[in-house]
């Protein structure tokens, strides 16, 4: 009897690039706590590599709102100004959003109602995002020191 190989199943890749994003400010899918609808420009899950670059979010809740599963991500060149929850974001099962490792360089981020950038609890130090070159923008599009969450966070910001 021949044995079979079995090969592990290949990684979840997302290249999404040169958009133009634009979702409704409300709608029936509510965001806890809030009354608006967490639209993302991109809403990853179980994603081992993803590479979002030139796009832009006119209107919507997050740029990138990531959840359960996620690995790595490239965030190059993208225009969040029209965030209007936070620029980048995650929610996981049990409130626990997973994305170890991020690099976000030369990004126009909106903080909307929230924050630039939400770190997933778990990674704790967040010794591997890396952010370099962005604008931080406040609600009048005008630029401002990043509000991270945690702001305890270990995530290296260069101007």
């Amino acid at each position: 009897m021949m044995s079979r190989k079995v090969f592990p199943p290949a990684p979840n890749v997302l290249n999404f690039s040169g958009n133009c994003i634009s979702f409704p400010g409300f709608s029936t899918n509510v965001y806890p706590s809030t009354s608006g609808a967490p639209t993302a420009g991109v809403n990853p899950e179980n994603c081992t590599t993803l590479n979002m670059c030139g796009n832009v979010l006119a209107s919507g809740g997050y740029g990138l709102f990531f959840t359960d599963g996620c690995t790595n991500a490239l965030l190059l060149n993208n225009d969040f100004s029209g965030a209007t929850f936070g620029g980048i974001g995650g929610l996981g099962a049990n409130n626990v959003a997973s994305l170890p490792a991020a690099q976000i360089i030369n990004n126009k981020l909106a903080a909307g109602v929230t924050f630039h950038v939400q770190l997933p609890p778990q990674v704790g130090v967040a010794s591997n995002w890396f952010l370099y070159g962005n604008q931080f923008l406040d609600a009048s599009s005008n630029v401002v020191p990043p509000f991270l969450d945690p702001a305890s966070s270990a995530a290296r910001v260069t101007p």
